[in-house]
Formats: structure tokens, C-alpha cells, sequence
């Protein structure tokens, strides 16, 4: 197992550090999820950035200039599912 990295002893405003915030299991299973995504090219307005990108909850339109409901992926419900340790194993 890696070695935690060292919390900090004062956060920037508006940080919050929660020990434990998740358990070990869900952490693990967190990354096999992000690992499992379909990273597809950022299209934008026909110039193709040099990164990839999942998108979830919300994707934006560059053409019409508009946000549009995505379709959920399996990683938007597993964090939606731990958030604040809520409905845990969910993933």
C-alpha cells in the first residue's frame, strides 16, 4: 500500500480535509471506475485540444452555446453515492 500523503498543517481558504471521508474499499473501487472511463478528444469548435476528457452530469455545447443533461456513467453514480459517506458501496 502507498504511503498517505502528509496533510498540510494549514489548508488554503475554503479547503476542508476529512480523514476517512471515504473507506479504503471505496477509494479502490473510485479508481477502477476512473480507469474503466472512455476518455474521448475535447472537440472544440473543430480545434482538438490536447487533452481528453469524460464528461458527466452536464456537457456543454460549444455550437449552440448551451449545457445539456449527459448521460450518467457509472463513476457520476459511485461518487454521487459516497458523497459525505451516504449510501456507501453503491459503486
Amino acid at each position: 500500500m502507498a504511503a498517505l500523503p502528509q496533510i498540510p498543517s494549514e489548508l488554503p481558504d475554503g479547503f476542508l480535509y476529512s480523514p476517512e471521508f471515504i473507506s479504503s474499499e471505496e477509494e479502490n473501487e473510485l479508481l477502477r471506475q476512473i480507469a474503466n472511463l472512455e476518455f474521448r478528444a475535447f472537440d472544440f469548435h473543430g480545434y482538438i485540444a490536447k487533452r481528453r476528457i469524460v464528461e458527466y452530469g452536464f456537457e456543454y455545447d460549444f455550437t449552440s452555446r448551451q449545457a445539456q443533461t449527459a448521460s450518467p456513467t457509472s463513476i457520476s453514480r459511485c461518487v454521487q453515492g459516497t458523497s459525505r459517506g451516504m449510501g456507501r458501496n453503491s459503486c
